[in-house]
């Protein structure tokens, strides 16, 4: 799975500040994860240029206060002991604001096999589950890839046939595209996919997403974890038959056909 997990969360619009603090800390909890600093972002009056902004290093209560009397929104939460570049765990909260896409992201290199058993117990009672449109728990081989991975960075890619551009704009429309949102679209298939109905409802040549699932146990199962959202669970030697093949029936919007230049052809995550 690599050496580390990502998270991420997209579509939040129907996400608050407080509840995204508050399900931070308890994934911090879950992991036996003390958080060791917090900071908020900031713009900058002096800046070098327009949207020049800083990171105010602040403790927890302070930044769950400056949240609360609506001062703060975008906000992250860390744990570093010098093993790990840059962090061992980090959990962030992010708006349209600083020049980032609306989107929750987590990673946390610890045992990779506890990792990915915690992760799915934490989004199976995660208010975080039923106030995202889409959400994916992916392997990476280092903290910086899964983070600038969950955050959409244009360059940062999983494998070689990936192609960001397409999800980068349906994930920052997401708000304004009530029925083409990202909860209608899979980025990618990777190890913890969090789906909507629409998700469900994709077609696999002639059957949904959902029964195409069902009816073959290799490529991983399904199960309802909140109001409205499911999570599909698939094993990582499944990972790249699963992605090539609903890649090539056009089911994934960040397949490509042929390998990204420069990309590495190694598994998919």
């Amino acid at each position: 799975m690599g050496n580390c997990l990502g998270l991420a969360f997209y579509g939040i619009d129907n996400l608050t500040p407080e509840i995204a603090l508050k399900e931070g800390v308890s994934l911090f909890s879950l992991f036996g994860i003390e958080i060791e600093s917090a900071c908020y972002y900031k713009y900058l009056t002096n800046g070098d240029h327009a949207g020049d902004h800083d990171m105010v290093e602040v403790p927890v209560n302070i930044l769950d206060e400056k949240i609360r009397s609506g001062d703060v929104s975008a906000f992250r939460l860390y744990h570093e002991n010098g093993d790990v570049d840059p962090w061992v765990a980090s959990y962030g909260y992010h708006t349209n604001e600083f020049g980032n896409v609306p989107h929750v992201d987590a990673q946390i290199a610890l045992d990779p096999g506890k990792v990915l058993e915690l992760a799915a117990e934490f989004l199976k009672g995660s208010q975080l589950i039923d106030k995202c449109d889409y959400g994916i728990g992916y392997g990476c081989r280092s903290v910086s890839k899964a983070f600038s991975y969950g955050s959409v960075h244009d360059l940062i890619k999983l494998y070689a046939f990936e192609e960001t551009a397409k999800f980068k704009r349906v994930v920052k429309e997401s708000g304004r595209c009530k029925e083409g949102g990202v909860g209608a679209h899979l980025r990618m298939v990777y190890r913890l996919n969090v789906l909507s109905k629409e998700h469900l409802l994709l077609r696999v040549k002639d059957v949904s997403l959902e029964e195409w699932i069902e009816q073959n146990e290799e490529v991983g199962s399904v199960e309802k974890i909140g109001k409205e959202r499911w999570l599909w669970s698939v094993e990582e030697e499944a990972l790249e038959y699963v992605n090539k093949y609903l890649g090539e029936l056009g089911v994934l919007l960040s397949w490509k056909s042929t390998p990204t230049k420069g990309a590495s052809r190694r598994k998919l995550p």
